[in-house]
């Protein structure tokens, strides 16, 4: 993808994006669905390019060079952990515990199109155990929908404080081709919510729009373009580094928590694998201002003793 000045401005158009997505073990194109592990994901985010760069974040957090594209994002999200075990009030020690988080999340992305880098910085802020709203959301959705009612939440992980620092590197390989591109990522995460490493290649095979351009400009072509649409599928094979999680083992708080070798009040941890092996595709389309991205996180093991996951993810994204 060769980007030049005078295109600058026309791939600016759109300035806001609004999206939101839901992850489910139970969507899963190869009718494996389960109720277990990391079972649901549920975000929405409010993407920006502002005008004038002012944000002390601006000037601190990493950028992809002067000619970068940046844009702002704040969002909200609330994930949930449960055991295979739902009938039982106290999951046994070889299965997930209950756990629940709900954090708000402030994103800052630069993109560079001469370069092909993007790099993102996102800020987690937030709250894990009763106060996540988990146990609530969960039932409410099993009862709507007639699934088994999970008797476990009283045991569900303790009160503690999540903060996280997620840091994303990508760079384009190979763009040579009017139907392909290729790329190689990483992630870093530190903090009292997650400690990991993550490291893919990322290929689109179809029509699709620039992505080192923009994070909104990867979800939807620019106003200007004449064919104002892409499909695409993407494949994102990778690797991942897993040394803590506080849904799994608990927070680092909160006396009570497994974390802190307590293992009173139901409370119990388990251990995350180390090293989690992830195959992700899935396929894009949008028309105008409109997008909608299905993928399928198929993962090794994440916890000793536990099976393999899955996860599928809906978004949807609409841009002005």
């Amino acid at each position: 993808m060769f980007l030049s000045v005078a295109f600058y401005p026309q791939a600016q158009e759109y300035k806001h994006l609004l999206r939101g997505f839901d992850d489910n073990d139970g969507i899963d194109i190869r009718g494996m669905g389960s109720d277990e592990g990391y079972t649901n994901g549920t975000r929405i985010d409010l993407l920006y390019q502002p005008a004038k760069q002012r944000s002390l974040l601006y000037r601190l957090l990493p950028k992809a060079g002067d000619s970068s594209i940046t844009t702002y994002g704040w969002g909200i999200m609330q994930v949930m952990y449960t055991p295979n075990q739902l009938k039982t009030p106290f999951p046994p020690a070889n299965d997930y515990p209950y756990a629940g988080g709900l954090f708000a999340a402030h994103t800052f992305h630069s993109a560079n199109p001469l370069k092909k880098l993007n790099l993102q910085s996102e800020i987690i802020v937030g709250v894990m155990g009763p106060p996540s709203l988990a146990e609530g959301f969960q039932k409410f959705i099993h009862k709507t929908f007639g699934f088994i009612t999970p008797r476990g939440w009283d045991s569900q992980m303790p009160t503690d404080l999540l903060l996280n620092y997620n840091f994303t590197v990508e760079k384009g390989l190979y763009d040579k081709h009017s139907l392909l591109d290729v790329s190689a990522g990483a992630q870093l995460a530190a903090g009292t919510m997650q400690n990991s490493g993550y490291v893919y290649g990322l290929l689109r095979l179809g029509k699709r729009s620039p992505y080192y351009s923009g994070l909104i400009q990867q979800y939807t072509p620019p106003p200007g373009d004449a064919k104002r649409w892409q499909l695409h599928a993407i494949i994102k094979p990778g690797a991942q580094l897993m040394l803590y999680n506080a849904l799994f083992q608990g927070g680092m708080f909160n006396k009570e928590s497994p974390y802190r070798g307590k293992v009173h009040g139901g409370h119990h941890s388990v251990q995350p694998v180390k090293w989690v092996g992830r195959f992700d595709f899935g396929v894009m389309a949008s028309s105008g201002r409109a997008s909608v991205l299905f993928m399928q996180s198929l993962r090794t093991r994440e916890a000793q003793g536990i099976r393999p996951h899955s996860v599928g993810t809906i978004s949807l994204q609409l841009a002005w």
